[in-house]
């Protein structure tokens, strides 16, 4: 289709580095060219401590132009005044080289899309969308400064608050993937800013890996797959204690379970899974490519997914469910039922249980043992999670701002 709308988009994070954020970004506006949109993005440059995987590139139209900007090190700085490093994240030496990079653009856009986090690139907006008299949409994925995630400061939480409530303040529209988190974020706000949001969810496109093929589950021994990123208040320390449990309190002659663990997570949890399990029943994989992580996915006989309790985890929809929900795997979550990753998973047919609930290892074990003899429900995933399917909402939403 003939591109006859033009869009910015702010992206530090972008393929092919490799994170949920830009896995999720390229998702997003994959399907926006065949929708009648040239797109062109700036993004943050490919250097450590990223990773990157090129084979994120496959998915991407030609026809979306990405225009890669180094950042400014500010690491000196941060050394010397630590909360320099929030303020309004470690990306903030990329604000300045972006909005100059916006003098560049190789076409006239019509609108501008930022997408956090990092937070940086909303400033960056900010700024743009003023000096190119352009209507601007700013997607949250996270939090911004009530976030449990981000170790504020008194002092950077006080600034950040300030640029907060100017990008939600100014922005022509506010995108968020959950109710939830749109209500966490805008509460205390004035009302007519939830007037301008929408809800625009995280997605999967099952064509990336073959994913849309159902294959058959490979045969014992059995093998559970948890592929996310821990980090801050979401550690592997609920699931450890888990396996722990069942492990001393299964029946001898039980079938032989394994489950592991691939994506970021620090070295001491590291240490603890080999401490805990040192016959391998819990395994640490490391970070992989995507298409592998993809891979072993579906090479599981089911997939586990947890979160902090719920007073952390509430709001928040991990970018990881619809990728999950597409796998035709028996999915395990290890979350609060009742914050929105748990409704989520249970809406489409996963087992729930909380990290907190005493029955937690009574419901993994019936879980198991219904997956052993190919009686655990698999999940539907849902069309409204297809990339395709967001890209159409998407563009819709945008050209409300024409």
């Amino acid at each position: 289709m003939k591109s006859s709308k033009g869009i910015l988009v702010i992206s530090y994070f972008f393929p092919p580095l490799l994170g949920s954020q830009a896995i999720q970004a390229g998702r997003m506006l994959r399907f926006l060219p065949e929708l009648g949109w040239q797109v062109h993005v700036l993004a943050g440059g490919i250097a450590p401590p990223y990773r990157s995987d090129t084979t994120l590139l496959e998915f991407l139209p030609g026809e979306v132009t990405v225009q890669r900007i180094k950042t400014i090190n500010l690491d000196p700085f941060f050394f010397f005044l630590p909360f320099l490093r929030f303020l309004p994240d470690p990306q903030v030496g990329w604000l300045w080289p972006a909005r100059k990079g916006a003098s560049r653009i190789p076409f006239q856009p019509d609108v501008i899309l930022s997408l956090s986090s990092p937070f940086t690139g909303h400033l960056a907006a900010l700024s743009i969308s003023r000096n190119l008299s352009l209507p601007w949409a700013a997607a949250f994925s996270d939090p911004w400064t009530n976030s449990p995630y981000v170790p504020n400061s008194p002092v950077s939480k006080v600034i950040s608050s300030s640029w907060e409530r100017k990008v939600l303040s100014q922005a022509d529209l506010l995108i968020f993937p959950a109710d939830s988190l749109r209500d966490f974020v805008l509460s205390g706000y004035p009302p007519e800013w939830n007037r301008k949001s929408v809800v625009i969810p995280h997605s999967f496109d099952p064509a990336e890996t073959g994913a849309e093929e159902r294959t058959p589950p490979p045969p014992p021994p059995w093998v559970i797959t948890c592929a996310q990123n821990f980090y801050g208040p979401r550690t592997p320390i609920p699931l450890i204690h888990l396996m722990e449990s069942f492990y001393r309190t299964r029946s001898p002659g039980a079938s032989e379970i394994r489950v592991q663990l691939i994506g970021r997570l620090e070295e001491k949890y590291r240490v603890m899974i080999q401490e805990a399990f040192p016959g391998g029943e819990m395994a640490y994989l490391g970070e992989v490519e995507h298409g592998r992580a993809v891979e072993l996915l579906r090479k599981s006989h089911a997939i586990l997914l947890t979160d902090p309790p719920f007073s952390v985890s509430a709001p928040f929809f991990p970018a990881k469910i619809p990728e999950c929900l597409a796998m035709a795997r028996p999915i395990f979550g290890l979350t609060p039922p009742e914050g929105t990753a748990g409704n989520i998973l249970r809406r489409h047919g996963a087992c729930v249980v909380s990290p907190e609930d005493e029955t937690k290892v009574g419901v993994f074990e019936k879980f198991l043992l219904q997956v052993q003899e190919g009686g655990a429900p698999v999940p539907h995933f849902p069309e409204e999670l297809h990339s395709r399917a967001v890209g159409r909402l998407l563009s819709s939403t945008l050209e409300t701002l024409l």
